[in-house]
């Protein structure tokens, strides 16, 4: 028994060293290994009101060895975010793509056409700007329901639970454009769409997501960026949300970096011990 005992507590000693081998201090003592940098924006580089110094800082040298790729779940054309982090201080050429881009793509694609019923367009009106649909306020009249729905931490988040049992019993389609569920806004916590989403699948409805984690918007940041997927071992996601940035890294089958500044340092109890089972690297913020 005592045997046993010893045995148990030298596991757990090498298990705790071996989990937290993959923290880091600094970006640069990774980024020379990666071609592609993969980088989240909300609860990376800002916390959705101020800036992250550092973050900015360590992009900007990152640069030198390293293309950067900003990806975003932000349901609106990446024009918008690349201002942001143009205005925060991201320097030079760099490439913005989010699932407002995918999205918009995807409808030209596969939806040309069809009627739908925007769930969030009082939020968001640039998501479909310019595209051939049309829009509807009846779920009935839609060919497809489209979420980009969000909603500040102190408003009522079951407000629109009557329209998301009516979605949900339409059987249409349905398609979110950001797949959080929740971003950082300051200190508080945004619901995204892809709070909507879940509560529509525990309605026992379906729902398809147009962003991160789905493998298929990886391939699409590749197609818009000219990237060769074949070389994706290569590729470094950098992120602060397991859930999507983490996972859809994992779909993709690359690499990942876990900064604790954004979601999962807020959401978690132990964000060290979450992050050291779920992405290669972790550390505290970006830098």
């Amino acid at each position: 028994m005592i045997i046993l005992n010893i045995l148990i507590i030298m596991v757990n000693i090498f298990s705790h060293q071996d989990a937290r081998s993959n923290e880091i201090n600094r970006l640069c003592e990774i980024s020379n290994k990666y071609t592609i940098l993969l980088i989240d924006v909300v609860g990376v580089m800002y916390d959705g009101i101020t800036r992250f110094p550092d973050a900015i800082d360590a992009i900007n040298l990152a640069k030198q060895c390293s293309r950067p790729i900003f990806i975003s779940n932000n349901p609106r054309p990446s024009i918008f975010s690349k201002s942001k982090l143009k205005g925060m201080g991201v320097i030079g050429d760099f490439t913005v793509i989010t699932s407002g881009d995918y999205t918009r793509w995807f409808l030209e694609k596969y939806h040309q056409g069809k009627t739908i019923y925007h769930f969030g367009a009082k939020c968001n009106q640039d998501i479909l700007k310019d595209l051939d649909v049309s829009t509807t306020d009846n779920i009935n009249q839609a060919d497809i329901i489209l979420l980009t729905q969000f909603l500040e931490q102190q408003d009522n988040p079951d407000q629109f639970d009557a329209i998301l049992h009516e979605i949900t019993q339409s059987n249409k389609p349905i398609f979110c454009a950001n797949p959080d569920v929740y971003a950082c806004y300051g200190k508080e916590l945004r619901k995204c769409a892809g709070y909507f989403a879940k509560k529509i699948e525990s309605f026992r409805g379906s729902v398809i997501y147009l962003g991160k984690p789905n493998p298929d918007f990886y391939e699409y940041v590749c197609m818009i960026a000219g990237l060769n997927s074949d070389h994706k071992s290569t590729f470094l996601m950098i992120g602060d949300t397991v859930d999507t940035d983490i996972q859809g890294a994992k779909n993709f089958k690359i690499d990942s970096l876990l900064v604790l500044s954004g979601i999962s340092g807020l959401l978690h109890h132990n964000p060290v011990d979450l992050c050291t089972r779920e992405s290669k690297f972790y550390m505290e913020r970006l830098c």
